[in-house]
């Protein structure tokens, strides 16, 4: 006899599978915070190299401009790898919500033909019921 998931198992199994989908995207949740933080420093780094090539006086303009620049880059850099990651994140997430809907298609299969199997047999029980009860009546 094959063995069917009982409500528990499947409650814990989906649970399981739910607590890990909510990690993933709180994960990314925090992942996409930090590309905000990011855009930001990013507009604030223009501000200020647009701010010392409007005041060519300061001494360090070159110096600031520059270091500001370096910035600039690579927080374009961590912008660009975090939107890639991001999206591989969503393959992913995908990936997994496809596998936990055939999972519970198989719990509902499998459901299905035990309901058939527990009915064929109250229906062979209510045949053996019957016959017994004429067989009484006829004796």
């Amino acid at each position: 006899m094959k063995h069917v998931p009982t409500a528990k198992s499947y409650s814990e199994v989906s649970a399981t599978s739910d607590v890990g989908l909510k990690e993933k995207m709180e994960k990314m949740s925090h992942q996409i915070h930090g590309y905000e933080l990011l855009v930001k420093q990013l507009k604030l780094y223009k501000r200020n190299l647009n701010f010392l090539r409007q005041h060519p006086s300061m001494r360090t303009h070159r110096t600031l401009a520059g270091r500001i620049e370096r910035r600039k880059l690579k927080a374009k850099e961590e912008a660009e790898d975090l939107a890639q990651e991001m999206a591989e994140l969503r393959y992913q997430i995908t990936g997994m919500l496809e596998e936990e809907c055939k999972r519970r298609a198989c719990i509902e299969q499998a459901s299905l033909q035990r309901i058939a199997e527990l009915e064929a047999q109250i229906q062979k029980e209510q045949t053996k019921s019957y016959a017994a009860i004429r067989r009484f009546r006829e004796a």
